[in-house]
């Protein structure tokens, strides 16, 4: 085997392996993204639902649930929690 023939092979095992390791970076920052904005969506809806239970309302459980449709988010009839497919825009109310 030639030096030159050699050379090639490192460099392109090499380059396999960066392409990878930036596979598995990129993927890393990505689940750090989700997490962070799962963190975020958790504590609005936390400031939200805190707001409306102040509020002493007779419909608080409307506008918990219109509050989550806004912020994306859907409790099915098992009551699981699950993010709605796309959030709806907010919508005014005039009560």
């Amino acid at each position: 085997m030639s030096g030159s023939f050699r050379q090639t092979l490192a460099l392109e095992a090499k380059l396999v392996r960066d392409a990878e390791r930036a596979e598995r970076e990129d993927a890393v920052a990505e689940a750090k993204r989700d997490r962070e904005q799962v963190r975020f969506r958790k504590d609005r809806l936390k400031t939200a639902v805190e707001a409306l239970v102040w509020r002493e309302t007779d419909d608080i459980a409307d506008q918990v649930g219109r509050v989550l449709t806004r912020l994306g988010i859907e409790i099915a009839p098992d009551e699981t929690v699950r993010r709605s497919p796309a959030p709806t825009p907010a919508i005014h109310d005039s009560a």
